[in-house]
């Protein structure tokens, strides 16, 4: 059985917002986000 996704991890970039934001709340996803210029 695969993994289930509960949260995703993003930069908060302007490329997550509008359409990817609005489907990640439709899935009921939860949302975290890493500290500015810190990479992963």
């Amino acid at each position: 059985m695969p993994a289930q996704v509960e949260k995703i991890l993003s930069d908060n970039g302007s490329e997550f917002e509008g359409r990817f934001r609005k489907r990640v709340e439709t899935l009921g996803l939860g949302r975290m986000f890493t500290y500015p210029k810190t990479p992963r």
